[in-house]
């Protein structure tokens, strides 16, 4: 699991490169995640079946300050 090994990612968004840092949810916070993910994308309880008991890890993205070079 890579992002939750080096929490440090960069997302492009609208052409834009974004310095993030992400953080695995846990509890009410991953339920209420995962229900708005399904509500998106039906198959991830399908997914989530097909694993066992693995978790899924829902991750949440915050993007950092920009830093001067």
């Amino acid at each position: 699991m890579p992002l939750i090994a080096n929490p440090h990612a960069t997302v492009l968004l609208n052409g834009r490169t974004i310095e993030c840092v992400g953080r695995q949810t846990l509890g009410d916070e991953r339920a209420c995640l995962w229900r708005m993910a399904n509500d998106y994308f039906s198959g991830w309880d399908t997914y989530q079946f097909h694993t066992g008991d693995r978790t899924i890890p829902i991750m949440v993205l915050t993007p950092q300050p920009a830093t001067a070079a």
